[in-house]
């Protein structure tokens, strides 16, 4: 995972792939800072996951990632142990040692379940975002321009850009009858979220189309009811915070190769861009003041 701020990136110009510099080094130093995950685990935690939403592996891959994550996070929770601190993961530690998760494989699974989530999702969403606002430019004036706000335009990337394309699987625990189609019990069920989100029943015969003013979203990129994302409002202010610096800090954007030539990740779960490789000009970007503590850091 290649570290580049985007001040740096701004200030030498030429060209980048979005994807390694930004794309997946944003969401991943939020959640990591989030669980106080050291430095070193990083990259590994990256490597595990994509791994793991590789529909392409083989049964052997597969067999050696599900060994490797609870060694991850064994080796995790006891170092963190050693340390606790005022971060998720210890919080989560700290209930499991009090009697409020039942066992070491609850902890692992939740662990797993929010660490992983937490940036492999909002990086497909931003990778598709940013292919999608390059490739329909009309609509990307629509929002420079200030005539549609970044909230409605980021409502707009999530469904039509989702990074969860199905979700694997649920199962019938009894018949159920949908629409006039019948699942028996038993039967397992793969929720096809991007098929839902152009639904014209719920969005009009328009539903294929990117329409960053398009008000009327009940798109289902998070879900929906008790099983809602717990991390929606986590992900929207990264991605209002990802777009608008992108996009006012990079002069003259624009995708280094044709829109039909990039390649996403090798999975029917996830939607993301393997790699997203962009030129712009050079641009000087000032640093940012942090008054709250007391020093200047440098840009985002």
């Amino acid at each position: 995972m290649r570290r580049s701020t985007l001040a740096e990136m701004a200030q030498r110009g030429g060209s980048a792939d979005l994807m390694c510099e930004f794309a997946v080094p944003l969401p991943t130093n939020v959640i990591a800072e989030l669980f106080g995950l050291p430095d070193e685990q990083r990259e590994e935690i990256v490597a595990l996951t994509y791994s793991l939403a590789n529909t392409s592996a083989t049964a052997a891959e597969v067999r050696r990632t599900r060994q490797r994550l609870p060694e991850f996070f064994r080796r995790l929770i006891a170092f963190k142990r050693g340390q606790l601190g005022d971060d998720l993961a210890s919080a989560l530690i700290v209930a499991r040692d009090n009697g409020e998760l039942v066992s070491d494989t609850e902890l692992i699974d939740m662990l797993f379940m929010v660490l992983s989530a937490g940036f492999v999702t909002t990086t497909g969403v931003i990778g598709n975002g940013v292919l999608a606002l390059l490739t329909h430019p009309q609509q990307l004036h629509l929002v420079r321009s200030g005539q549609v706000p970044w909230s409605q335009a980021i409502e707009e990337i999530l469904r039509w850009g989702s990074s969860v394309a199905n979700l694997p699987f649920r199962y019938a625990t009894e018949d159920v009858e949908i629409d006039g189609c019948t699942v028996p019990r038993g039967d397992a069920v793969l929720m096809a979220f991007h098929a839902a989100n152009r639904d014209e029943k719920a969005f009009g015969p328009g539903a294929d189309r990117f329409d960053v003013t398009r008000r009327h979203n009940p798109h289902l990129s998070f879900g929906k009811g008790p099983h809602v994302c717990l991390g929606a409002a986590l992900a929207r202010l990264e991605l209002r915070c990802a777009f608008t610096a992108l996009f006012g800090r990079l002069e003259d954007l624009a995708l280094a190769i044709a829109a039909e030539d990039v390649v996403y990740m090798p999975s029917y779960v996830i939607r993301c861009p393997q790699r997203l490789p962009v030129t712009f000009r050079p641009s000087i970007v000032p640093p940012i003041e942090t008054k709250a503590l007391g020093r200047t850091r440098g840009a985002a």
